[in-house]
């Protein structure tokens, strides 16, 4: 009996001697908690990166108003800062770069635009690698405003379509080869084999986007909820125009033009649905299908080609007449 409670009175000795030490290790790492605690509540960047973050919504809202020369003058100001404080090679000064372009685009300035989202591209290959969304984005990006500067330097076409390309594999790598990310890169890609002179590569191209946009527009409706599914809807249907002119306008030149006044009656049906009888897209479709019947030739067709003009005339002076009793009633 006495000899257990030396064994009691010893171990209570030894967690004694334990809880001291606890309650010592407790004083010592208060104040590292403390001030862990005061860092983990409110994090304060340093001024430079707060002043990046401020420079971002600037280049935002002055691109969202038009105001292009200020947002360019914002933008330049928030990449140059991006590059000394997280150097070249870093997500946030491609972003900048990127920025920087669109604004210089906005305001004619094709060439600084171009060198500075092959910047871009070359730092959001070597940060973030080739397959990532951000680079596919610029390097698609890249590629259209060469598409459209074609004229201007040699060689622009062939470095078009290899960006194009490496988008196109990063896309159906990351979300699937019928995504509609995936079919609007066929379809520029096929804009840029059109320009080459490749025809063949360029409807293939276009049939495949078609098929996959199509699909789109099918399970569209069945995978949005109710008050997302309207809008959805919409713009899978826009894609699908777009697409399905691109493929009109390349059989109106291999002289198709059966085939090239279907596809444009399609698309025509489908922006009207989704934008209006008198908008501007839908106008362009049904102008398209005018000028398809006048290339195709022959008495009939030119009268039908009449017709659909005059139904384009009767729709804008509507949409004039509209606007006018909508603001004499204002």
């Amino acid at each position: 009996m006495l000899q257990i409670e030396n064994n009691s009175t010893k171990f209570a000795r030894v967690e004694l001697t334990i809880c001291d030490m606890l309650r010592l290790s407790a004083r010592r790492a208060a104040p590292l908690l403390a001030r862990r605690a005061q860092f983990s509540s409110v994090y304060t960047p340093p001024p430079s990166e707060q002043r990046i973050r401020e420079l971002q919504s600037t280049v935002a809202a002055l691109h969202r108003a038009g105001s292009y020369e200020d947002a360019k003058t914002a933008a330049d100001e928030c990449y140059a800062l991006s590059l000394s404080t997280f150097g070249a090679e870093h997500p946030a000064s491609a972003s900048a770069a990127c920025n920087l372009a669109l604004m210089h685009k906005h305001c004619g300035e094709v060439d600084a635009a171009i060198g500075l989202y092959r910047e871009a591209h070359a730092q959001y290959e070597a940060t973030v690698g080739a397959t990532h969304a951000s680079t596919a984005t610029v390097a698609s990006n890249l590629a259209l405003l060469l598409r459209d500067s074609a004229a201007a330097e040699e060689g622009t076409l062939a470095e078009a379509r290899t960006l194009l390309l490496s988008a196109l594999d990063a896309r159906a790598a990351l979300h699937g080869d019928a995504h509609p990310l995936a079919s609007v890169t066929r379809q520029h890609l096929a804009s840029v084999l059109r320009l080459e002179g490749d025809v063949d590569g360029a409807a293939a191209m276009l049939e495949a986007a078609v098929d996959a946009l199509e699909a789109d527009v099918a399970g569209t409706a069945d995978s949005h909820a109710d008050f997302q599914r309207a809008s959805a809807a919409d713009d899978a249907r826009l894609r699908l125009a777009g697409a399905l002119n691109s493929l009109g306008l390349l059989e109106k030149e291999r002289e198709n033009h059966a085939r090239a006044g279907e596809l444009y009656e399609e698309s025509a049906a489908l922006r009207e649905a989704a934008l209006g009888p008198a908008h501007p897209d839908t106008i362009a479709s049904r102008n398209n299908i005018a000028e398809n019947l006048l290339a195709a030739g022959g008495a009939e067709n030119e009268a039908a080609a009449q017709k659909v003009q005059r139904d384009i005339l009767r729709r804008i002076e509507a949409e004039e007449a509209r606007r006018t009793a909508e603001y004499v009633k204002s």
